[in-house]
């Protein structure tokens, strides 16, 4: 899932440098074009083509025509790329945002699995003492049983001494 996601925000970096690689060239082209525009009206208007032939002067409108279409194609593809460089803009903030609250869903899982093995670390311990207490337990009732044999045969015995006694004496 996070692999998936860092993935598409690589992705969508690389789509939105490439489109604004675009833009800057589209920007450059329309920058070069008015430029060019500027200039033959300025070229127009001071006379300059006043001594050229009629059919010079429609050469210079006809490719201004051209030209303008030219410009006005360039700008509604700036337009074009301008919005899906925004498109993109949003896609790659909406990744980071998933990234984000991915990781941060990452560490408190980290947290929690921290904290359990921390308990799993604490039960056992405790059951190794318990393990322990039990080990010793078992070793004193062992010797309380055979204890209490030896005070059965001891009692016995000193039963039967004094019954010999009683009667054989």
């Amino acid at each position: 899932m996070i692999l998936a996601s860092v993935k598409e925000t690589k992705a969508a970096k690389k789509l939105l440098v490439s489109a604004t690689e675009h833009l800057s060239t589209l920007e450059t082209t329309i920058r070069d074009m008015q430029e060019e525009l500027d200039r033959r009206a300025l070229l127009q208007s001071s006379g300059a083509g006043t001594n050229a032939s009629s059919a010079a002067r429609s050469a210079f409108a006809t490719e201004d025509d051209e030209d303008q279409t030219m410009m006005q194609r360039t700008r509604e593809t700036q337009e074009r790329s301008e919005q899906y460089l925004q498109g993109t803009s949003r896609a790659l903030q909406n990744s980071e945002e998933t990234g984000l609250t991915i990781l941060t869903d990452l560490d408190d899982q980290r947290e929690r699995l921290i904290q359990a093995d921390n308990s799993v670390g604490n039960a056992r311990a405790g059951a190794e003492r318990a393990q322990t207490a039990l080990r010793r337990m078992s070793g004193n009732a062992v010797c309380n049983i055979a204890l209490h044999w030896l005070v059965i045969v001891l009692l016995v015995v000193l039963i039967i001494l004094v019954l010999y006694r009683k009667f054989f004496s």
